[in-house]
């Protein structure tokens, strides 16, 4: 059996559309980072990465696997969670 999985998506919260506070509201499903919606595409990325890390050590410390991927991805978890082996470090 596969571990549990949590899927969340992550956004920069400041200065965030009220869209993506609304689809937070409705889902639950979004992560809000303490950074700025606005930061550009060269910093904004690696800004958000880092946000994210941080914050999953924070939030979900026992997590057994963290990851990150854009919205246009599509895992296969099926394959990842046949070989337990490659989740050992």
């Amino acid at each position: 059996m596969p571990p549990e999985l949590d899927v969340k998506f992550v956004a920069r919260g400041q200065g965030a559309s009220h869209r993506i506070w609304k689809e937070a509201d409705t889902h639950g499903d979004v992560v809000f980072l303490n950074e700025s919606s606005e930061l550009s595409r060269a910093h904004g990325p690696l800004v958000t990465l880092m946000a994210w890390l941080e914050c999953v050590a924070t939030a979900w410390p026992n997590a057994e696997l963290v990851g990150k991927a854009d919205d246009d991805v599509m895992l296969m978890l099926e394959k990842l969670f046949a070989k337990p082996s490659i989740w050992s470090i």
